[in-house]
């Protein structure tokens, strides 16, 4: 009885024409678009100042007054994400007698105000 549709046989010959990477990429054909940087301006390349650097200027300095906020900001996470959920067992379980449910609910609105960050930012862009 013969089978109109593929069979096991052909399975080789299947996955190569449907897999992009047994085919080899051929440059003079076409079959491969390289990929570079965009120019900024057409004068002036990106990359192309002070050894490579993508703006002229040298290096930030992170502790300047317009850079700190940033190191203040990881500074802080650090804390919320390491030291406040850490603190919470401990006191919630030994010295409250809270529940297991309790505590983990705890730990959860510790963390809660910076899934909300999106929605902070939304409203101090506005």
């Amino acid at each position: 009885m013969p089978v109109n549709g593929p069979s096991i046989n052909d399975l080789d010959a299947r996955l190569s024409i449907s897999s992009a990477t047994s085919k080899a990429k051929d440059i003079e054909e076409g079959g491969y678009t390289g990929i570079k940087t965009p120019d900024t301006r057409p004068d002036e390349k990106v990359g192309e100042y002070e050894g490579g650097a993508l703006r002229p200027g040298g290096m930030p300095n992170l502790l300047s007054s317009g850079s700190i906020g940033l190191l203040f900001q990881y500074a802080v996470v650090g804390l919320v994400y390491g030291l406040l959920p850490e603190t919470i067992y401990p006191f919630m379980q030994q010295y409250l007698n809270c529940s297991g449910s309790q505590v983990a609910a705890a730990k959860q609105l510790v963390i809660l105000p910076w899934s909300f960050k999106v929605f902070y930012g939304i409203l101090s862009d506005c």
